[in-house]
C-alpha cells in the first residue's frame, strides 16, 4: 500500500481545480473514476496496469506519470513510497499539451529537491 497525496498539501492542492471542474460538470462517472483511479494507484502502485486496468497510467518522462481515466488526465510523481498528485486537465485531443507537461515538471523539481 502506498500513500497518495495532493501536492503541495490538502488545503492548497493543485489538483483541486480539476476536482472542482469534475464536480461542476455534474458527471458523477468522472468523480467516481477520479476516486477509483487514485485508490488503485495507492493499492497497486506501478503494478496498476497489470492488477487493475491496462493503460490506467502512462510514464511521460523520468519522474512524470499520468493517470488515464476516460476523458481526463492526472499528473503524478513518486518519491519515498508516496505518489504526489500534481494537477490534471480534461482531455481535448490525443496529445498531452506541452504546457501541462512543463507545469508538472516544475512541481516535480520542487518535490524532488525536498
Amino acid at each position: 500500500m502506498y500513500d497518495v497525496i495532493p501536492y503541495p498539501d490538502q488545503d492548497s492542492a493543485l489538483i483541486k481545480d480539476l476536482i472542482d471542474k469534475i464536480k461542476k460538470s455534474g458527471n458523477s462517472k468522472n468523480y467516481i473514476d477520479l476516486k477509483r483511479y487514485t485508490n488503485m494507484l495507492g493499492k497497486y502502485g506501478f503494478k496498476m496496469n497489470d492488477m487493475f486496468k491496462k493503460g490506467s497510467y502512462k510514464r511521460l518522462d523520468e519522474n512524470l506519470y499520468e493517470l488515464r481515466p476516460t476523458n481526463f488526465r492526472i499528473f503524478f510523481t513518486f518519491k519515498n513510497q508516496t505518489f504526489y498528485l500534481l494537477h490534471g486537465f480534461f482531455k481535448k485531443s490525443q496529445e498531452t499539451p506541452m504546457q501541462e507537461i512543463e507545469l508538472a515538471k516544475k512541481y516535480i523539481k520542487e518535490i524532488h529537491k525536498k
